[in-house]
């Protein structure tokens, strides 16, 4: 089977078990803007009732397929598994409601190089080599967060301006800022712990770091979820910045998903003067 066949019998196949065991919803294929991955095919399922609209990346079902060595049927019924598994969880605040826009949206950071086309539509800031997005949290518990980038069709519906839409959402990330400490690293991130890269955007945050360091820091681009820093006095005598993008890099082809990489060159923090700048 190739994968046009595989993606083309899945959709059909979605369909009928959705027909079948939860009417009411539309399945269509469809080319979906990821973060870092352009578009990708996904097999989208709708309701125009609840707006829900859960959606499967039908390469990564071909490659896992492919990996583990599963038959087509194998794959079908364990994709109808998570279906049931999903639907159940999909909560009933849904992005369109829009209910409370103002307490719910967040600022979030992605690598601006490899999102040229989600960020052209929805409205962002530059901060060096990342752009800064928004999302809106349209549910949240201890099992699963439901989120989306807010659009500028978000936006217009919400009837916010672009300057009001980031204020809301620094006020909201701010107060959610967090910083820990790992093996030595201080980790910059939120108490959500997702999409936490905004936190490099309140710089009394890095400069705590610094203060209880005493020292000039390297920023490390960890994740979208994350900032890592590091006293550059643990680093300078093996190899400076350039063993940190090498490490970054490493970090990024074993470590990190594919969504969730943020960059691959770290940033000098200067602890006399506050400056935040791409480290040599």
């Amino acid at each position: 089977m190739t994968y046009s066949e595989f993606k083309t019998r899945m959709t059909e196949d979605v369909k009928k078990y959705m027909d079948g065991n939860h009417p009411g919803y539309e399945v269509s294929l469809e080319n979906v803007a990821k973060v870092n991955r352009d578009f990708v095919e996904m097999i989208a399922i709708s309701n125009k009732d609840t707006h829900e609209r859960p959606a499967i990346d039908v390469k990564e079902l071909w490659d896992d397929a492919k990996r583990r060595g599963m038959s087509y049927e194998e794959m079908s019924r364990e994709v109808m598994k998570r279906l049931d598994l999903t639907l159940k969880a999909v909560p009933e605040v849904v992005l369109d409601d829009l209910i409370d826009f103002k307490s719910r949206v967040i600022l979030t950071l992605i690598n601006t190089e490899k999102n040229q086309n989600i960020l052209s539509y929805v409205p962002h800031r530059t901060y060096y080599e990342f752009s800064i997005v928004c999302r809106f949290i349209a549910h949240e518990d201890e099992e699963a967060t439901t989120s989306g980038i807010v659009t500028n069709k978000m936006l217009e519906k919400a009837g916010y301006t672009e300057e009001e839409l980031y204020k809301f959402a620094y006020e909201n990330t701010r107060k959610d800022v967090d910083i820990s400490k790992m093996f030595g690293m201080y980790v910059l991130t939120t108490k959500r712990r997702m999409y936490g890269a905004a936190s490099i955007l309140f710089p009394e945050m890095v400069k705590e770091i610094a203060d209880h360091c005493g020292c000039d820091l390297y920023l490390i681009p960890s994740s979208t979820c994350e900032w890592m820093a590091v006293p550059v006095r643990t680093i300078s005598g093996s190899g400076g910045a350039a063993e940190v993008n090498k490490m970054i890099r490493e970090a990024n082809s074993v470590a990190v998903e594919e969504e969730e990489i943020l960059g691959e060159r770290c940033y000098h923090y200067d602890y006399k003067t506050g400056e935040i700048r791409l480290a040599q």
